[in-house]
C-alpha cells in the first residue's frame, strides 16, 4: 500500500518487479506495472479541510517494533509463461528503516 497526493498512474521502481515479469510484459508489448490511484478522502491536519489522521505514541509494550527479522514470507511471482519463481524477501520491520531511526533526516531527502 502506498500513499499518493494525487490521483492517476504512479510509476514505481521497477527493481521491485521480477525481471522475468518485465520480460513477459515487454514481449507482449505491455507497459510496466504502475500504481493507479483514484480520488479519495484526504486525511491530515485541519488546514487541508479533511479528517485528521490520529497519531499514537508507541511505548515499551510494543516489542514487535524492534523485531530484527522479515515481516512475512518470501515473495513469489507467478505468470503463465514464466511459471512460479521466488523473488526476494518480505520487508523488514519499522526499526530497520531509516525513517524510523532518523525521521527528520529521511524526510529532508524527500522531494517537496
Amino acid at each position: 500500500m502506498r500513499n499518493y497526493f494525487t490521483a492517476g498512474a504512479h510509476p514505481f521502481n521497477l527493481a521491485c518487479v521480477p525481471p522475468q515479469a518485465l520480460a513477459v510484459l515487454s514481449a507482449l508489448e505491455l507497459p510496466p506495472p504502475a500504481d493507479h490511484m483514484s480520488d479519495g478522502p484526504v486525511l491530515g491536519p485541519a488546514e487541508v479541510e479533511g479528517l485528521a489522521t490520529p497519531i499514537h505514541a508507541i511505548g515499551d509494550n510494543t516489542p514487535w517494533i524492534d523485531f530484527d527479522g522479515f515481516w512475512g514470507e518470501l515473495q513469489w511471482f507467478h505468470a503463465p509463461v514464466v511459471g512460479t519463481v521466488p523473488f526476494g524477501t518480505s520487508p523488514v520491520g519499522p526499526a530497520q528503516h531509516s525513517v524510523w531511526s532518523h525521521p527528520l533526516a529521511t524526510i529532508a531527502t524527500w522531494d517537496p
